[in-house]
């Protein structure tokens, strides 16, 4: 029954601490209702083979400055329950209803509670537990995505060094993730602030090693008012074209990171074409799992300017620009787009 129960809450903590070579953490990203306070927290747990490679943290991203901090706590100082989203890390606690920060840390102190109202949670259904559908069934993948809310309201107030924040009125986005290692190469991003109030984009594109050779991956929503569609490998939408945006200096840096697909699906109701335009200059380093252990970096960002623009064989289109966005980009997989 515990099996079956994580299985159904890819929210829930999926792993055990006896585990080697494993990580597990969740994304909780939060924008003030004005867009001037970004910030994303990501408790969660890395498990190396050695003893100082086993480990919990508290990983964060100022959006505005992509100011980043690590915050590391003894592995006797993270408790997850396995019956419903509630972690704690520290003096600190992780729900789909809210977080409650104590961190005291040389370079950042920050206190304070977020409550979350209407979270908008993915539609499992039988076959498909999450947002993986069908691939949620699979063991031993390298890495899992689950998606724990499209959007949300906040209220509440942190308090960051001697300032206070207020982000009530505010959004709120939750996803995470968990297995051994993140993928090879990827693409994410994701938006909640657009014009339409109700309107969320999440994408996902990764490397996904498959029985000794590898595919492809994707995921994708998007949410405008009450409906929500989606675009994955395992519902036979496909990307249809992709073009690399970004931008090195001379010394190779990547100054600018940009990206545009535009995605296609044969649905039930006819042809759906979904186009995203993001792109960002605000980045910071994040540290990300390779066999458990979080001794790799990507940079994200949590100020990018996210396009989409949705149309359908009915006739149905939208067009909407979304602001504080994330995005990852590593650009090696723009390579097996072109081969």
């Amino acid at each position: 029954m515990k099996a079956l129960r994580k299985l159904y809450h890819p929210s829930i903590f999926q792993g055990s601490l006896s585990r080697n070579g494993y990580f597990e953490g969740w994304y909780f990203k939060q924008v003030s209702a004005d867009l001037q306070h970004v910030y994303a927290f990501i408790p969660g747990i890395a498990l190396g083979t050695r003893p100082e490679e086993r480990y919990a943290f508290i990983q964060l991203i100022d959006g505005m400055s992509g100011q980043t901090y690590f915050i590391q706590y003894p592995l006797e100082q993270f408790q997850a329950s396995d019956k419903a989203l509630e972690v704690r890390v520290g003096k600190s606690t992780f729900s789909d209803s809210c977080i409650a920060l104590n961190i005291e840390h040389s370079d950042i102190a920050l206190r304070g509670t977020l409550g979350f109202k209407n979270i908008s949670p993915y539609p499992a259904r039988l076959l498909s537990p999450g947002i993986m559908g069908w691939y949620s069934f699979i063991p031993r993948m390298e890495c899992k995505h689950g998606l724990v809310s499209m959007t949300h309201r906040l209220e509440g107030q942190l308090q960051v060094n001697d300032t206070p924040i207020d982000f009530t009125g505010g959004k709120g986005y939750i996803e995470k993730d968990w297995g051994t290692s993140f993928p090879e190469s990827w693409i994410w991003m994701q938006c909640n602030h657009f014009s339409a109030p109700d309107t969320s984009c999440m994408l996902s594109i990764a490397k996904i090693p498959w029985m000794g050779s590898f595919f492809m991956g994707f995921l994708c929503f998007v949410k405008v008012g009450v409906a929500t569609r989606f675009f994955a490998t395992y519902n036979g939408a496909k990307i249809v074209d992709i073009k690399n945006l970004s931008r090195r200096d001379s010394a190779g840096n990547a100054e600018h990171e940009g990206v545009e697909l535009t995605i296609e699906r044969e649905s039930p109701s006819g042809r759906e074409e979904l186009r995203l335009h993001a792109e960002s200059t605000q980045r910071g380093a994040l540290k990300s799992p390779v066999r458990g252990r979080m001794d790799s970096f990507i940079k994200e960002s949590v100020d990018a300017e996210i396009r989409l623009e949705y149309r359908s064989s009915d006739g149905q289109t939208y067009r909407d620009t979304g602001r504080r966005g994330g995005l990852e980009i590593v650009e090696q997989i723009f390579n097996y787009f072109s081969a």
